[in-house]
């Protein structure tokens, strides 16, 4: 491997290793990359996004850092040579041929003028360290185990520079960096981990391959792992970030299940959620939740939010019937947490369509309380569980997100936070709350390419349903609008297709309870040449069943004029004076609450939309549906027809 910077060409020619570094692992490029923003001239949000490839930093891993258990870990055994006192002296210290100098030499330079550097603020990035480095470069690998942890010491004692990419800072760190892998196959556990926590206090533990690879090896045997080295593992996962939990260290965690505390239990949560892991077995998601519950009083709010975001993500189904009675407690610790905690806990049931209302009421009353500090995006997220859940407050959360929105203040959050707007419209819109300005701006061909490209797959459904509801409930709106070539390329991406017995993708439950559906309408109204599958609002993925009436005959007859329309178009029923148009919206379990036929405020939305234009809705929730005799769903059905 070439490596981009000219000190390494020799390096690994000595050493006959080779790393191959993954493509997101490898150094990034010097420079600073400027991005202009435009969202539109009304609004003059116009900004410039600087693309420092800054050291990473993460308060949450600080924090996670300091629970952690004490482990045994190799100590470094040296004296410490002389130090350097005066900027005349480092200057001719470091002003030497150190090419020609030795390993141990090079440590002790680097460990002599040490205090210097602190007290001048003298980054590696000085070019008085070029010829050190340079030696450091040719004699690296020379470099002993001790010697190796004392440089690592050393220089985490040194001035921070300013990015990973740093003049000398780079070559310094990615050279250890890949020593530390070419050494670490004859070390212990107690001296790889050892080493990781250096890589973690020098901020380094995300760009590291070195803790990648202690990763990689843990693997291989976790029930060798002690207690405290498992949850080390966790913290790793989760500082890392670019190595999904395997599911042996699942079987380890349910092993010792009873051995955590909730701090633990939150190390592990972040390992998790971090790295995007869904908790595969659900008596980890139970032990998390019961942890929560017995120490509800004391718990950090870091760590009840970490826990928080790992059930979210998971989804497990098996504990929901756990999460209300922990919610339960968590509702009366509101007041002390932060908002950050208050969102998680607003948001926890999102994924399971699981509603506790007094949770979510406190926290959005706490966030209208505190509405001018409340950052846009955990704006965004608790107007996502209160508008899928149908939660009023008073005064309304809608109304107070509305106006906040509009501010001149809240410009510059909505450039770092590109994608918050849209989302934040498209909520507000459920309950048909409106601003045809903001709408204007994210319909703006200039916003839409920028913040997510040009191809019309890339379309989020936020946007496209923001374009569609403009259309149905905003005749007076005179703003930008997707094209309507965008608009079919968008809808294809974006619909499901109505199911069919013959189709070539094998039947979900609902695609079975859909069809099961039609079956019921056909014995109705005769035949099946009588109903229509169609996006009749093309910003809802799944299909209705369109069924006509003649309302002086009383007698079904076939829908018509469809042709009239693409995929993408609003399609308003015809001729709506003499025949009476009726929608049937199947309503799977994951578009209604948790066990109850209750719409989710999507649905809502679309039965109101329904009837605007034109379509009479008929609701039928698939689960208790199937339940039915033939008998009975036909007498259901008609009931709704008659």
């Amino acid at each position: 491997m070439i490596r981009p910077f000219s000190r390494f060409n020799t390096l690994w020619e000595k050493i006959g290793v080779t790393f191959y570094k993954q493509p997101h692992r490898t150094p990034l490029n010097h420079g600073t990359t400027k991005l202009n923003l435009t969202f539109t001239p009304a609004l003059n949000l116009h900004t410039t996004l600087n693309n420092h490839t800054k050291i990473f930093t993460d308060l949450e891993n600080n924090y996670a850092y300091k629970l952690l258990p004490p482990i045994s870990k190799f100590e470094p055994s040296h004296s410490a040579p002389s130090a350097i006192t005066t900027l005349e002296a480092f200057d001719t210290h470091l002003n030497q041929n150190w090419r020609s100098s030795t390993a141990t030499a090079i440590v002790e330079a680097f460990e002599r003028v040490k205090d210097i550097t602190v007290s001048h603020n003298i980054t590696l990035s000085d070019k008085r360290f070029d010829k050190l480095v340079d030696g450091l470069m040719d004699h690296c690998e020379k470099l002993t185990d001790n010697e190796l942890l004392r440089l690592l010491l050393t220089l985490l004692e040194y001035p921070p520079c300013d990015a990973s990419n740093s003049r000398n800072f780079h070559d310094v760190w990615s050279c250890l960096d890949d020593i530390c892998c070419w050494k670490m196959s004859n070390w212990d556990l107690q001296k790889l981990y050892t080493f990781a926590d250096v890589w973690f206090r020098w901020n380094l533990g995300r760009l590291s391959d070195f803790v990648f690879e202690v990763l990689d090896r843990a693997t291989f045997k976790p029930h060798r792992l002690s207690k405290s080295m498992l949850v080390y593992t966790f913290f790793y996962f989760n500082v890392n970030r670019r190595k999904s939990v395997p599911f042996e260290f699942e079987h380890e965690l349910a092993r010792r299940i009873d051995e955590f505390s909730v701090d633990e239990w939150a190390i592990i949560a972040m390992g998790y959620f971090k790295t995007k892991s869904k908790i595969k077995l659900p008596e980890i998601a139970s032990a998390m939740i019961r942890a929560v519950s017995e120490n509800c009083e004391t718990i950090n709010e870091i760590s009840l939010t970490a826990i928080l975001k790992a059930l979210r993500l998971s989804q497990r189904g098996e504990v929901a019937s756990d999460i209300p009675p922990m919610l339960d407690t968590v509702t009366l610790q509101l007041p002390r947490l932060s908002i950050m905690s208050l969102v998680h806990v607003a948001l926890i049931g999102t994924q399971l369509q699981l509603k506790h209302e007094p949770s979510i009421r406190k926290c959005a009353d706490r966030i209208i309380a505190e509405i001018e500090t409340i950052r846009i995006k955990d704006l965004e997220r608790i107007l996502l569980a209160c508008s899928m859940f149908n939660i009023d407050t008073t005064p309304s959360i809608y109304e107070v997100a509305s106006k906040e929105i509009l501010k001149q203040t809240r410009r510059k959050e909505f450039v770092q936070y590109n994608r918050c707007l849209p989302s934040i419209l498209n909520y507000l819109s459920l309950r048909k709350i409106y601003s045809h300005n903001l709408m204007n701006d994210v319909l703006n061909d200039e916003y839409i390419n920028e913040t997510y490209g040009k191809s019309s797959k890339n379309v989020p459904r936020d946007l496209f349903s923001l374009d569609t509801c403009v259309e149905v409930e905003c005749p007076d709106y005179k703003g930008n609008r997707l094209s309507p070539q965008k608009r079919y390329k968008a809808a294809k991406w974006l619909s499901e297709y109505a199911p069919t017995r013959d189709q070539h993708k094998r039947l979900s439950l609902s695609d079975k309870a859909y069809l099961e559906i039609v079956d019921s309408l056909v014995g109705i109204v005769g035949e099946e040449r009588l109903l229509r599958s169609d996006h009749v609002l093309p910003h809802f993925s799944k299909p209705d069943i369109i069924l006509c009436k003649d309302q002086v005959s009383g007698e079904f007859v076939e829908p018509f004029g469809f042709e009239n329309y693409v995929l993408g178009d609003v399609m308003r029923p015809f001729n709506v004076e003499k025949y009476k148009w009726y929608a049937v919206m199947v309503l799977t379990p994951n578009l209604t609450l948790r066990d109850a036929c209750e719409p989710l405020g999507g649905m809502i939305m679309k039965e109101r939309q329904l009837k605007t234009i034109g379509y009479t809705p008929v609701l039928v929730y698939a689960a208790p549906f199937t339940t039915l005799s033939s008998a009975e769903k036909t007498a259901h059905l008609r009931r709704h027809l008659s």
